[in-house]
């Protein structure tokens, strides 16, 4: 029997990558966490049934493969949800090498350990972004590379590029006075109504000034939709050695 049953998520405790390993632990599926601090997120202490009680919770550094090179022998999928968010920034290799190099090195260790599927999260981004946070645009195409390089002569590899938009859901920050929730919902629930209702003009707005609006005006996604899109595809699409990239819209279709 092959040793290969495990999703290994990279970035499992973050807010999308908890998400994700939710969604694989309710498919029942063997679930193996790596983050840099090697626990589970603070909010779920688990315990009284808890989903975190089903993850190993692994500490390792998505930049230094001797950290988690062991692990691939058992995964049969990997998801990486390593970066951060689209901000300006002085320092610009820094945020390249946090939303690029992070997916690249774990794109391409998991190939030389034989890993087949691997499931990135990206994001769907405007043109104007490479003024605005050059090193965050430039290190998602990067990540987006590293993906169809993972399949390269592998006919019965899979590789897939998630693009959301925004994305909303509770985040939890730990501070100084506690852990505060962030219900971006409250927001972003209703943009994303909003905009899908007006499908139909948005899209003719991407069509005419695809410089402003392409990448831009799509209806934010639940952080629930994209992980269950991570799981479907690392678990149940047909390997055959290509790259499939699921914008958006397509996003939307999943829950």
């Amino acid at each position: 029997m092959s040793k290969r049953h495990a999703l290994i998520v990279f970035g499992g405790n973050g807010f999308v990558g908890s998400a994700v390993c939710a969604a694989a632990v309710r498919r029942s599926v063997p679930v193996i966490s790596v983050s840099r601090s090697g626990v589970r997120p603070a909010h779920l202490q688990g315990g009284n049934g808890c989903w975190t009680d089903s993850v190993r919770w692994e500490k390792g550094d998505v930049l230094n493969p001797a950290s988690y090179t062991k692990l691939l022998g058992e995964a049969s999928a990997v998801v990486v949800s390593v970066g951060t968010p689209p901000v300006p920034t002085s320092d610009v290799a820094w945020q390249r090498r946090m939303n690029g190099e992070t997916g690249v090195v774990v794109a391409r260790t998991a190939r030389a350990a034989g890993v087949a599927r691997l499931v990135m999260v990206n994001a769907s981004m405007p043109a104007w972004l490479d003024i605005v946070a050059g090193g965050y645009a430039q290190g998602k195409r990067d990540a987006e590379a590293a993906a169809a390089a993972f399949v390269l002569q592998r006919p019965k590899a899979l590789a897939v590029v998630l693009k959301p938009p925004a994305i909303y859901g509770t985040r939890h920050e730990v501070t100084p006075l506690g852990i505060l929730p962030i219900p971006l919902g409250l927001l972003l629930g209703p943009v994303s109504a909003l905009l899908r209702l007006f499908s139909g003009v948005t899209s003719k707005l991407r069509a005419a000034a695809p410089y402003a609006f392409e990448g831009v005006l799509f209806a934010p996604v639940h952080v629930e939709s994209v992980a269950s899109a991570a799981v479907s595809h690392a678990l149940d699409t047909l390997a055959d050695g290509e790259v499939l990239v699921v914008g958006p819209e397509a996003l939307l279709t999943f829950s």
